[in-house]
């Protein structure tokens, strides 16, 4: 049976825990002024994301990277799990366009692939692991068969029927394909489609899309390109159309400020009370909350959070 570590009581967890978390209430305050007047969108969404990412990281794993502890605090604690954990069709469909396009510079040769970025890495798994030939053929005849079965199933791009779904549980999609994948040809290539799409479809959830598509982009880059006018004033996430002469046009998921405030005050929310209820912090709010003395209050340490230790040998 497990025991406390003896450490004094502070005088009030609450308390404590309502300074930490007003760090994050001030946040949200900011950002809804700015919504209110309409003004300054792209650092709405900096301010934000770089909320929802520190929180994350204070309360996340070590050996958890960026993209998993932001991705974990969404389907855990933001109040959407199920929209967190599915699939975009329309994101997937453009993925999937594209590489379509791209074969012919990822293939120079038949046999031979050409990684351009981490970004291919995704539809790299998934030629790999169907088993098909790494011919441009081959590659053109695979990608197009997921996207018919895709445009079929789900709403991926414009002009499709409203009554289609946007978005899917992982499962839903996969097993959707292996009903497409019926062919006298296709028995080996069914089984081995769950295991080569899976990092695919893990790239594509919409928790994965706002941390790869707004979290980064507003750290890393210049400007996200949406509608202002539909991002002060949405309330859910969006589908917008994208159109290319190189690849079919799709409908790729926006996500409003209201949205991303709801993201970030029910974290706080959900957060706060289950440390209030289990009364154990991880290692960065016990450290905000309770400051440097590492004798003091060890009972709050959530220890199933501290990085995990090993031993180093050394050439003699």
């Amino acid at each position: 049976m497990a025991t406390r570590t003896p450490s004094v009581k502070p005088p009030n967890l609450a308390e404590r825990l309502e300074r930490f978390f007003n760090l994050f209430e001030q946040t949200i305050k900011l950002a809804e002024d700015r919504i209110a007047a309409r003004s300054n969108s792209q650092e709405v969404v900096l301010l934000l994301c770089a909320r929802l990412d520190a929180l994350a990281s204070c309360t996340g794993r070590e050996d958890q990277s960026n993209r998993q502890a932001f991705t974990h605090l969404l389907v855990n604690y933001a109040g959407h799990r199920d929209l967190m954990c599915s699939v975009s069709a329309g994101d997937l469909y453009y993925e999937l366009g594209y590489h379509r396009w791209l074969a012919e510079g990822m293939i120079p040769k038949p046999g031979r692939l050409y990684r351009f970025s981490r970004l291919n890495d995704p539809i790299i798994h998934l030629l790999d692991r169907s088993g098909i030939p790494l011919t441009v053929e081959a590659v053109h005849r695979l990608l197009s068969r997921i996207m018919r079965c895709l445009a079929a199933n789900f709403r991926c791009r414009p002009g499709q029927p409203l009554r289609k779904p946007m978005v899917a549980k992982p499962k839903v999609i996969i097993d959707k394909m292996k009903a497409a994948f019926q062919g006298q040809k296709d028995t080996e290539l069914q089984g081995k489609l769950e295991v080569a799409l899976q990092p695919l479809l893990d790239s594509k959830t919409v928790a994965g899309l706002l941390y790869q598509n707004f979290r980064n982009a507003a750290v890393h880059g210049v400007k996200i390109e949406f509608d202002e006018a539909t991002f002060f004033q949405a309330q859910r996430p969006y589908w917008e159309p994208l159109c290319s002469e190189y690849y079919p046009p799709f409908l790729f998921v926006n996500f409003p400020g209201p949205f991303l405030i709801e993201l970030l005050r029910n974290c706080v929310r959900t957060l706060r009370q289950k440390m209030l209820e289990t009364e154990k912090l991880p290692p960065d709010v016990h450290l905000h909350t309770f400051g440097f003395d590492p004798n003091e209050y060890l009972s709050f340490l959530d220890e199933e959070l501290l990085p995990k230790g090993r031993y180093l040998s050394f050439q003699k």
